[in-house]
């Protein structure tokens, strides 16, 4: 759909913004939706670490399943849920 693709870019972009004034040390994300996505991938190109919740699950049929596991390769801390 092209209104998830259109958020994503946009979440990117204000992300980043917000990254830049917060500096943040970690960022912690919970989750698999497509918008911890785009806060993922702008923490990565800042070089922010992330520390992922929720890694391990399985969600047959969903967008879920791909976001979750691009998060997991994205992030250097690992809180599994099994």
């Amino acid at each position: 759909d092209s209104g998830i693709c259109k958020s994503v870019g946009i979440g990117i972009i204000l992300f980043s913004e917000c990254y830049e004034q917060l500096r943040p040390d970690l960022l912690i994300l919970l989750g698999d939706r497509f918008e911890m996505l785009a806060a993922a991938q702008a923490a990565l190109f800042m070089k922010i670490p992330i520390a992922h919740i929720g890694g391990g699950d399985t969600t047959e049929g969903a967008y879920d399943e791909s976001i979750r596991h691009s998060i997991t390769k994205m992030s250097h801390i690992h809180f599994v849920t099994n």
